[in-house]
């Protein structure tokens, strides 16, 4: 069974007045569905689910989620769309996640549709996508083994002919030009005094001699993340320096 198949079973197994979930933000979408897009919505019936999306991603979401998905094009208001399939399920009562919507955006919904009762998701796809299964696993330390990767290969980059900017952009290209799909998150490479800053940003301070560099770096692979933090010396370490370390 695919992931959207296991929870909605799941879901509407475990719930009473259950007729739908409404699935908005990106995370859980891509999650469910294995496909990015900055806009969309998923629509889960125990009968169906549905992938709506507008026209920059229909073509490219039908060749990769039809199997799993009814894919549906939005060429107005995504709303729109959920008032047909509200009408053909015959739906009363829709579950949303509560932790990720905007007051703006529930708001829009009830207005929208006032006949429906809305329910609070909750944790239950927090803690359903918790348990990760055998393909996440891969995915996640295959990035890991990308970040290991230019860690290895930065190490005889740093020099003090460089800058923190050189380094966090020879971390990235490299792990780009290694398989990831980009970074996790902004890189971090702060030198000397500034390696005291947890989330210092790099910039164009030449490396020196004898000196702290600090990298926090990490690597994106099928939408998950490494996350890498290392302290090393340009040069070498005196005695206070080893001591601060430990």
């Amino acid at each position: 069974m695919t992931r959207v198949e296991r929870f909605t079973k799941k879901f509407f197994d475990n719930k009473d007045l259950t007729d739908a979930c409404l699935v908005t933000s990106h995370s859980n979408r891509y999650y469910l569905s294995s496909f990015s897009s900055s806009d969309g919505i998923i629509f889960l019936t125990s009968e169906k689910q549905y992938l709506i999306v507008d026209f920059r991603y229909y073509e490219m979401a039908k060749q990769k989620v039809s199997k799993h998905f009814e894919v549906l094009l939005a060429d107005g208001r995504f709303s729109d769309v959920l008032k047909r399939l509200i009408k053909k399920h015959n739906i009363k009562n829709v579950w949303i996640e509560n932790y990720e919507m905007t007051v703006a955006e529930l708001d829009l919904y009830k207005n929208r549709f006032p006949e429906l009762s809305f329910f609070n998701l909750g944790d239950s796809l927090t803690d359903f996508r918790a348990v990760k299964d055998s393909d996440e696993l891969g995915f996640i330390l295959t990035a890991q083994k990308i970040t290991d990767q230019a860690f290895s290969h930065i190490l005889n980059f740093i020099n003090p002919n460089r800058t923190e900017s050189e380094v966090a952009l020879e971390l990235e290209y490299f792990m780009r030009s290694n398989g990831a799909e980009g970074v996790a998150f902004d890189t971090i490479c702060v030198s000397g005094k500034k390696s005291s800053l947890p989330h210092g940003t790099p910039s164009a301070v030449q490396l020196t001699s004898n000196s702290f560099l600090t990298m926090d770096f990490g690597a994106k692979y099928n939408g998950y993340c490494s996350d890498m933090t290392r302290t090393v010396v340009v040069g070498r370490a005196s005695d206070e320096m080893k001591e601060v370390y430990s």
